[in-house]
């Protein structure tokens, strides 16, 4: 399954005294990098979230941001509760006391806590007047629903990124595939002539010398040519091709797997240019590199 790690989502609810929006914002990684941002109000229930992300998501550095909307309608109780607004002010205010800071209390410092004063009965703050628990489990089942939905929503599009990654990556490994057909004809062509090359060079070398054992030189040049022999490199490079189209089928994410084969194909490549003292292969086997690190640049967006 080809489905990348960038992606972003959002989901919205209206609960009991308050309305949430929630956007998530993920970008590649090596793992599941979660970074949760809730209102203090469902501060315990981070935990959930970050099972939610973890089940869902799988790879990836993802930033969840839940922020207070619109309080309710005026039909549901009033929209602002001076009474409510006083005792957050007398806390924000024992806090800051207990802090040592002495500059006056402002608008952002008391914001956060804003649905403790916006749409919401005075009974919703603790009887000790301390910001404990305000949500009926009715809204965290709704809230974590919510999650699940900016999660779904984030997972189609990282999908949709992936269906271009899997076309644009589908043509890298065709080509590369046609490169490897081309290296492995130029090696059947070259192999008999470089045995002949290899002979001829050497009966120069030995002119005159008399005692020459003709099959010790046989199997001398058929040594020196198996060192320059590329058929068993060229046959794991094609298969690493071939588990690389697989892999790009596969149901199950493929990411790391396609890393490792990244890794691979290069190496083939490396020995490959290693053995072979042909300019036309040595040609060919740039272009496969080239391939193998546009394929790779690709496979670092693949979750």
């Amino acid at each position: 399954m080809i489905r990348s790690m960038t992606g972003y989502g959002r989901a919205q609810v209206t609960l009991s005294a308050m309305s949430l929006d929630l956007e998530i914002r993920s970008l590649n990684s090596r793992f599941l990098d979660a970074s949760i941002k809730l209102p203090a109000e469902f501060a315990h229930l981070e935990g959930d979230v970050k099972q939610r992300l973890q089940t869902g998501l799988n790879r990836g550095k993802v930033t969840l941001t839940v922020t207070l909307g619109a309080s309710v309608s005026a039909d549901q109780g009033a929209l602002f509760d001076p009474e409510a607004l006083d005792e957050v002010v007398r806390q924000v205010a024992e806090m800051k006391k207990r802090m040592g800071d002495a500059s006056p209390i402002t608008l952002q410092e008391v914001l956060p806590w804003q649905a403790r004063f916006s749409g919401m009965d005075k009974g919703d703050l603790n009887g000790d007047g301390s910001f404990g628990k305000t949500i009926s489990d009715e809204d965290e089942k709704a809230f974590l629903q919510a999650v699940d939905q900016a999660i779904d929503s984030t997972l189609a599009m990282r999908q949709k990124e992936g269906d271009q990654l899997r076309v644009a990556m589908e043509a890298m490994v065709q080509e590369l595939s046609t490169l490897t057909k081309q290296i492995s004809q130029l090696a059947d062509e070259r192999a008999v002539a470089t045995k002949a090359k290899l002979r001829a060079r050497v009966e120069e070398l030995l002119d005159g010398t008399a005692g020459i054992d003709e099959e010790r030189m046989q199997t001398e040049i058929a040594i020196l040519a198996d060192k320059m022999d590329i058929s068993e490199e060229l046959v794991r490079l094609q298969s690493h091709i071939d588990y690389v189209v697989d892999a790009m089928k596969a149901t199950e994410p493929m990411g790391r797997q396609l890393n490792f084969l990244s890794q691979e194909l290069n190496r083939e490549l490396n020995t490959i240019s290693s053995k072979s003292y042909s300019s036309e292969i040595a040609h060919l086997v740039v272009q496969g590199k080239e391939k193998v690190e546009q394929l790779r640049e690709q496979i670092q967006n693949i979750e």
